[in-house]
Protein backbone atom coordinates (compact mmCIF):
# COMPACT_ATOMS: atom_id res chain seq x y z
CA UNK A 1 0.00 0.00 0.00
CA UNK A 2 1.63 3.15 -0.60
CA UNK A 3 1.55 6.06 1.68
CA UNK A 4 0.70 8.52 -0.79
CA UNK A 5 -2.63 7.28 -1.10
CA UNK A 6 -4.82 8.93 2.05
CA UNK A 7 -7.47 6.46 1.39
CA UNK A 8 -5.05 3.62 1.46
CA UNK A 9 -3.43 5.29 4.27
CA UNK A 10 -5.98 4.45 6.62
CA UNK A 11 -5.02 1.15 6.48
CA UNK A 12 -1.71 1.61 8.38
CA UNK A 13 -0.79 3.74 11.05
CA UNK A 14 -3.92 5.55 12.47
CA UNK A 15 -1.80 8.23 14.48
CA UNK A 16 0.07 9.30 11.38
CA UNK A 17 -2.83 9.58 9.47
CA UNK A 18 -4.24 11.78 11.63
CA UNK A 19 -0.92 14.09 12.18
CA UNK A 20 -0.87 14.34 8.32
CA UNK A 21 -4.73 14.58 7.25
CA UNK A 22 -6.72 15.79 9.89
CA UNK A 23 -6.29 19.22 12.39
CA UNK A 24 -3.04 19.71 13.18
CA UNK A 25 -2.74 19.11 17.34
CA UNK A 26 -6.28 17.69 17.91
CA UNK A 27 -6.34 14.39 19.70
CA UNK A 28 -7.80 11.70 18.42
CA UNK A 29 -8.97 8.44 20.26
CA UNK A 30 -10.08 5.41 18.58
CA UNK A 31 -10.32 1.70 19.03
CA UNK A 32 -9.53 0.99 22.84
CA UNK A 33 -12.03 0.15 25.24
CA UNK A 34 -15.20 2.16 26.21
CA UNK A 35 -15.39 4.26 29.23
CA UNK A 36 -17.90 3.37 32.07
CA UNK A 37 -19.78 5.98 31.77
CA UNK A 38 -19.81 4.93 28.00
CA UNK A 39 -21.61 1.52 28.97
CA UNK A 40 -24.04 3.84 31.69
CA UNK A 41 -25.09 5.28 29.10
CA UNK A 42 -25.49 1.87 26.52
CA UNK A 43 -27.49 0.45 29.63
CA UNK A 44 -30.00 3.71 30.35
CA UNK A 45 -30.59 4.14 26.32
CA UNK A 46 -31.40 -0.19 25.88
CA UNK A 47 -34.24 0.18 28.93
CA UNK A 48 -35.47 3.45 27.21
CA UNK A 49 -35.94 1.77 23.91
CA UNK A 50 -37.41 -1.12 25.55
CA UNK A 51 -40.14 1.22 27.31
CA UNK A 52 -41.02 2.61 23.92
CA UNK A 53 -41.78 -0.36 22.44
CA UNK A 54 -42.99 -2.36 25.38
CA UNK A 55 -46.02 -2.98 23.41
CA UNK A 56 -44.59 -5.17 21.25
CA UNK A 57 -43.07 -7.32 23.06
CA UNK A 58 -43.77 -9.73 26.36
CA UNK A 59 -42.49 -9.57 29.61
CA UNK A 60 -40.38 -12.16 29.44
CA UNK A 61 -39.22 -11.40 25.73
CA UNK A 62 -38.71 -7.86 27.58
CA UNK A 63 -35.78 -9.25 29.83
CA UNK A 64 -34.85 -11.66 26.86
CA UNK A 65 -33.81 -8.21 24.71
CA UNK A 66 -32.13 -6.46 27.67
CA UNK A 67 -29.64 -8.62 27.88
CA UNK A 68 -29.77 -9.42 23.81
CA UNK A 69 -29.17 -5.88 22.77
CA UNK A 70 -26.58 -4.75 25.84
CA UNK A 71 -24.47 -7.91 24.21
CA UNK A 72 -24.71 -6.74 21.11
CA UNK A 73 -23.25 -3.61 21.92
CA UNK A 74 -19.23 -4.23 21.76
CA UNK A 75 -17.26 -2.99 24.93
CA UNK A 76 -14.38 -1.91 22.20
CA UNK A 77 -14.84 1.34 21.02
CA UNK A 78 -15.10 2.29 16.99
CA UNK A 79 -11.51 1.91 15.54
CA UNK A 80 -11.05 2.95 11.72
CA UNK A 81 -10.18 -1.10 10.95
CA UNK A 82 -13.73 -1.97 12.56
CA UNK A 83 -15.54 0.68 10.24
CA UNK A 84 -14.11 -0.60 6.93
CA UNK A 85 -14.26 -4.34 7.59
CA UNK A 86 -16.28 -5.78 5.26
CA UNK A 87 -15.32 -9.18 5.00
CA UNK A 88 -18.45 -10.27 2.17
CA UNK A 89 -18.55 -6.98 0.04
CA UNK A 90 -17.47 -6.77 -3.41
CA UNK A 91 -13.50 -4.84 -3.87
CA UNK A 92 -16.19 -1.84 -5.25
CA UNK A 93 -18.20 -1.93 -1.90
CA UNK A 94 -14.73 -1.55 -0.11
CA UNK A 95 -13.45 0.62 -2.21
CA UNK A 96 -16.80 3.32 -1.77
CA UNK A 97 -16.47 2.45 2.43
CA UNK A 98 -13.41 3.52 2.17
CA UNK A 99 -14.01 6.80 0.47
CA UNK A 100 -17.37 7.64 2.66
CA UNK A 101 -14.93 6.96 5.72
CA UNK A 102 -11.94 9.09 4.55
CA UNK A 103 -14.57 12.22 3.31
CA UNK A 104 -16.17 12.27 6.61
CA UNK A 105 -13.49 11.47 8.70
CA UNK A 106 -11.52 14.65 6.81
CA UNK A 107 -15.02 16.67 6.88
CA UNK A 108 -15.60 16.12 10.54
CA UNK A 109 -12.21 15.52 12.13
CA UNK A 110 -13.15 12.06 13.53
CA UNK A 111 -14.30 8.77 13.42
CA UNK A 112 -18.43 7.84 12.82
CA UNK A 113 -19.97 8.30 15.67
CA UNK A 114 -21.39 4.25 15.98
CA UNK A 115 -22.28 1.72 13.42
CA UNK A 116 -23.40 -2.01 13.10
CA UNK A 117 -21.60 -4.92 11.78
CA UNK A 118 -23.60 -6.43 9.22
CA UNK A 119 -21.31 -9.47 9.45
CA UNK A 120 -21.81 -10.07 13.40
CA UNK A 121 -24.54 -7.59 14.41
CA UNK A 122 -22.07 -6.29 16.80
CA UNK A 123 -22.65 -2.38 17.34
CA UNK A 124 -19.41 -0.20 17.67
CA UNK A 125 -19.53 3.26 19.47
CA UNK A 126 -17.16 6.20 19.23
CA UNK A 127 -14.74 5.96 21.99
CA UNK A 128 -15.97 8.72 25.28
CA UNK A 129 -19.45 9.32 22.34
CA UNK A 130 -20.82 9.65 26.18
CA UNK A 131 -18.89 13.27 26.60
CA UNK A 132 -20.02 14.30 23.36
CA UNK A 133 -23.14 16.18 23.39
CA UNK A 134 -23.88 15.25 19.32
CA UNK A 135 -23.08 11.51 20.13
CA UNK A 136 -24.34 11.18 23.23
CA UNK A 137 -27.71 9.59 21.88
CA UNK A 138 -26.24 7.03 19.49
CA UNK A 139 -27.22 4.12 21.31
CA UNK A 140 -30.53 4.78 20.70
CA UNK A 141 -30.09 5.40 16.91
CA UNK A 142 -28.76 2.23 16.86
CA UNK A 143 -31.05 0.10 18.98
CA UNK A 144 -33.69 1.48 16.28
CA UNK A 145 -31.90 0.03 13.91
CA UNK A 146 -31.57 -3.41 15.67
CA UNK A 147 -34.99 -3.67 16.62
CA UNK A 148 -35.79 -3.34 12.76
CA UNK A 149 -33.32 -6.21 12.13
CA UNK A 150 -34.99 -7.98 14.63
CA UNK A 151 -38.86 -7.61 12.83
CA UNK A 152 -39.86 -5.70 16.41
CA UNK A 153 -40.49 -2.70 14.69
CA UNK A 154 -41.16 -1.94 10.67
CA UNK A 155 -40.06 1.19 10.14
CA UNK A 156 -36.31 2.70 11.59
CA UNK A 157 -35.27 5.20 9.37
CA UNK A 158 -35.58 8.14 9.54
CA UNK A 159 -36.82 7.30 12.38
CA UNK A 160 -33.60 6.44 14.23
CA UNK A 161 -32.52 9.94 13.75
CA UNK A 162 -35.49 11.77 14.77
CA UNK A 163 -35.66 9.18 18.20
CA UNK A 164 -31.43 10.16 18.53
CA UNK A 165 -31.62 13.73 18.33
CA UNK A 166 -35.45 13.93 20.27
CA UNK A 167 -33.85 12.09 23.48
CA UNK A 168 -30.79 14.45 23.49
CA UNK A 169 -33.83 17.69 23.15
CA UNK A 170 -35.31 15.82 25.58
CA UNK A 171 -32.06 15.62 28.01
CA UNK A 172 -31.09 18.68 27.66
CA UNK A 173 -27.98 17.87 25.61
CA UNK A 174 -28.63 20.01 23.15
CA UNK A 175 -31.33 22.76 21.99
CA UNK A 176 -33.59 23.77 19.24
CA UNK A 177 -31.99 25.47 16.65
CA UNK A 178 -33.46 28.20 13.89
CA UNK A 179 -30.97 26.76 11.43
CA UNK A 180 -33.30 23.19 11.53
CA UNK A 181 -36.61 24.15 9.72
CA UNK A 182 -39.43 22.28 9.87
CA UNK A 183 -40.35 19.30 7.37
CA UNK A 184 -42.94 20.10 4.54
CA UNK A 185 -46.18 18.12 4.48
CA UNK A 186 -44.83 15.42 2.23
CA UNK A 187 -41.46 15.11 4.04
CA UNK A 188 -43.48 13.53 7.30
CA UNK A 189 -43.80 10.30 5.32
CA UNK A 190 -40.56 10.09 2.88
CA UNK A 191 -39.08 6.46 3.54
CA UNK A 192 -36.21 5.51 1.62
CA UNK A 193 -36.08 1.98 -0.41
CA UNK A 194 -34.95 -1.55 0.59
CA UNK A 195 -31.89 -3.14 0.50
CA UNK A 196 -31.49 -5.22 -2.06
CA UNK A 197 -33.06 -8.70 -0.93
CA UNK A 198 -33.78 -7.92 2.36
CA UNK A 199 -36.19 -6.13 4.56
CA UNK A 200 -34.05 -3.21 6.06
CA UNK A 201 -34.61 0.31 4.78
CA UNK A 202 -31.23 2.35 3.33
CA UNK A 203 -30.17 4.76 4.99
CA UNK A 204 -29.08 7.97 2.84
CA UNK A 205 -27.40 10.77 3.32
CA UNK A 206 -30.77 12.56 3.39
CA UNK A 207 -32.67 10.37 5.97
CA UNK A 208 -30.36 12.63 8.87
CA UNK A 209 -31.55 15.99 8.35
CA UNK A 210 -34.68 14.74 7.99
CA UNK A 211 -34.82 13.05 11.39
CA UNK A 212 -33.60 16.22 12.81
CA UNK A 213 -36.35 18.04 10.90
CA UNK A 214 -39.17 15.92 12.69
CA UNK A 215 -37.51 15.37 15.95
CA UNK A 216 -37.53 19.57 16.13
CA UNK A 217 -41.07 19.21 15.13
CA UNK A 218 -41.93 16.89 17.83
CA UNK A 219 -40.22 18.68 20.21
CA UNK A 220 -41.93 22.22 19.78
CA UNK A 221 -45.45 20.97 18.43
CA UNK A 222 -45.97 17.53 20.68
CA UNK A 223 -47.00 17.73 24.21
CA UNK A 224 -44.26 15.48 26.06
CA UNK A 225 -46.57 12.37 26.70
CA UNK A 226 -47.52 12.47 23.27
CA UNK A 227 -43.24 12.45 21.89
CA UNK A 228 -42.63 8.98 22.18
CA UNK A 229 -45.92 7.44 21.11
CA UNK A 230 -45.66 9.49 18.17
CA UNK A 231 -42.15 7.67 17.12
CA UNK A 232 -43.62 4.61 18.44
CA UNK A 233 -46.72 4.48 15.82
CA UNK A 234 -44.24 6.05 12.99
CA UNK A 235 -42.16 2.68 13.66
CA UNK A 236 -45.12 0.82 13.56
CA UNK A 237 -45.84 2.27 9.66
CA UNK A 238 -48.28 4.71 10.55
CA UNK A 239 -48.45 7.77 8.37
CA UNK A 240 -47.70 11.17 9.61
CA UNK A 241 -51.95 11.91 10.14
CA UNK A 242 -52.69 8.37 11.40
CA UNK A 243 -50.48 8.91 14.04
CA UNK A 244 -51.24 12.26 15.19
CA UNK A 245 -55.15 11.04 14.10
CA UNK A 246 -54.21 7.86 17.32
CA UNK A 247 -52.86 10.25 19.30
CA UNK A 248 -56.05 12.88 19.06
CA UNK A 249 -53.74 15.70 18.28
CA UNK A 250 -55.38 18.31 16.32
CA UNK A 251 -53.36 21.22 16.84
CA UNK A 252 -50.68 20.71 14.44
Amino acid sequence: MSKTNPIKYLFLKENEFLESHLVKGKKFSFGGRLSFKDLQEINEQVNFALKIFEKEITPELTIYYEKKLKKFFSKNALSINTALKEKNGSEEQQKRNEIELYNYMKKTGNIYMGLIDNNTGKIYLRKNFSLDRKAVSTPLHEILHMLQKKKVIEIDVPFAQAADRLYALEKGFIKPTKKIRMPKTFEFDRIPRKETDSDELKEPNWSYPLGNRISQWIYINLPADMRWNYIYLRCKGKTHSQALKELNFVNA
